[in-house]
């Protein structure tokens, strides 16, 4: 007996274990991450809401702290590069012969602080170094130069926090010139002092001290040239380099440049992987998330979602909020896509914030998460329907009611009266130029105020001389339209719109 009992309390205790390792498993990184998206530039509100949006997300267990996130996609960051004429190789050459004058004077200070300044504006226009080859001796010049101005301080200083940060810096910038030029070691015979030379080669040991790393950067997208510290790169080759920090430039047919940065460890493969659509559109700053030019361009967010979750295999979901003001309204929109299901949308909901709301919104706004979870709330807008997502994703122009029949409002500029108000209704499959002066959002159809109307079915358009391609449904007044209408076409012209297509009349 008391073996069979020793043997039913070992199992017992393995079934116990077995779970909790089962358990363990499934739910232990199954993470779902929060980010942002908006088409255009982020509105100032969003500070705001993203702050009280926090807050539910933690409680409901996202990924939202954008220093997390950055982290997390430090690979997708780069910086975009400013054209080629802002810093000429002139303006270089006199920089640093500057700086180098007031070097040899004994100005260490004015000499740090113009070649400071002379590698911020390199770092800026990268493709000087890459365009104009020559160019690279006086790169090379500014961080020797550079090194040795901060050294000096560093030595003036003494034993003071200051003299420790010249010293950091000193370190630095040596190892940014032997990560840069590895394969063009200092000595007195290139006219450097000896002090440059022990500063060199006292660094280079240390860097060297534990081993060589390496670089290897790969990208789907063709066509790209690359750079690594402003050396041609091959693509899909292994750099074997000194361990430090790298600028990789990368360079794309349509002329759009970005650098990245990727640290190389000692006895290490760093992998770097360019995601071009992906990074071109993610935003890694105080916030995280994707920054579109277009409302067009939004409408890959979800590919996107689920490309940049592709190389991080934990992320399951992602809720992303768009935030959009008008007047004196902020609206909310949140979508949970499930990216481990191929970006299907799970739900997508929206919130109407006033200012008082918006000032203490926790508590709406927690409603909102709860929903994209699941939980139904009558406070938010579902707008989880087919047909309401192509709503949803023009943010510039949220919806304000359920859809409704056009009606069409007499402008009081054009007639004091609604007197022999008469309309047409046209279904017209074609092209339409409209220009739209004012207008009322009714349902998911705009209406024009005035005598005449013309919007396209689910979209609500302002401004002037608008292109439109697609289904038009058109609510005209007769009196100041013209209409001509055979039984299968027809022309429509109003003073302010003309339309051209298939047209059928009830």
């Amino acid at each position: 007996m008391i073996k069979r009992s020793r043997v039913t309390a070992i199992l017992k205790l393995l079934c116990v274990a077995a779970v909790v390792m089962i358990a363990t498993a499934s739910t232990a990184r199954a993470d779902r991450i929060a980010l942002e998206s908006y088409a255009g530039p982020r509105p100032a509100e969003a500070a705001t809401v993203m702050g009280h949006l926090r807050k539910a997300l933690q409680a409901q267990g996202y990924i939202w702290d954008p220093a997390v996130l950055a982290s997390e996609f430090i690979d997708h960051a780069a910086t975009d590069v400013v054209p080629l004429n802002s810093y000429t190789a002139e303006g270089l050459n006199k920089d640093v012969e500057y700086g180098f004058s007031a070097w040899s004077n004994g100005n260490f200070e004015e000499a740090q602080k113009t070649f400071d300044a002379t590698l911020a504006k390199l770092r800026k226009s990268p493709l000087l170094l890459v365009r104009e080859l020559a160019t690279q001796d006086q790169y090379r010049r500014a961080l020797i130069y550079a090194a040795l101005a901060n050294k000096r301080l560093s030595e003036g200083e003494k034993a003071t926090s200051k003299a420790a940060e010249y010293a950091a810096r000193r370190d630095a910038l040596m190892s940014e010139e032997i990560c840069t030029f590895p394969d063009r070691p200092i000595g007195k015979q290139q006219q450097f002092s000896g002090e440059a030379v022990t500063l060199y080669e006292t660094t280079r040991r240390a860097l060297e001290r534990d081993g060589l790393g390496s670089l290897a950067v790969r990208s789907s997208e063709a066509g790209l040239t690359m750079y690594v510290n402003g050396a041609p790169l091959i693509q899909g080759k292994t750099l074997s380099l000194i361990p430090g920090t790298y600028r990789v430039l990368v360079v794309a047919p349509g002329g759009v440049v970005r650098e990245y940065a990727a640290v190389v460890k000692a006895k290490q493969t760093t992998q770097l992987v360019i995601q071009w659509d992906v990074d071109t559109s993610l935003v890694v700053q105080d916030w995280v998330g994707w920054s579109f030019v277009t409302r067009e361009a939004q409408q890959q967010e979800a590919a996107l979602t689920v490309k940049l979750a592709q190389g991080h295999h934990d992320i399951v979901q992602a809720a992303i909020f768009t935030i959009t003001s008008e007047g004196k309204q902020v609206y909310v929109t949140g979508t949970l896509y499930d990216v481990a299901g191929a970006g299907k949308v799970k739900r997508r909901g929206r919130i109407v914030l006033n200012a008082a709301e918006l000032a203490g919104g926790d508590e709406r706004l927690s409603k909102l998460v709860k929903f994209l979870d699941g939980r139904d709330d009558a406070t938010v807008k579902d707008l989880s329907a087919p047909s309401l997502r192509a709503e949803a994703v023009v943010a510039s122009m949220p919806s304000k009611a359920a859809p409704a029949p056009v009606t069409v409002a007499r402008a009081p500029s054009l007639s004091s009266t609604p007197r022999g108000l008469t309309l047409e209704n046209k279904l017209i499959i074609g092209l339409g130029v409209l220009s739209v002066v004012d207008f009322a959002v009714v349902g998911t159809v705009g209406a024009i105020k005035g005598d005449r109307a013309a919007m396209l079915v689910g979209y609500a358009a302002s401004g002037s001389s608008l292109l439109l391609t697609g289904i038009y449904y058109w609510a005209v007044a007769r009196s100041p339209a013209r209409v001509a209408q055979s039984p299968k076409y027809s022309v429509l012209a109003t003073p302010d719109s003309i339309g051209v297509g298939y047209s059928k009349a009830w």
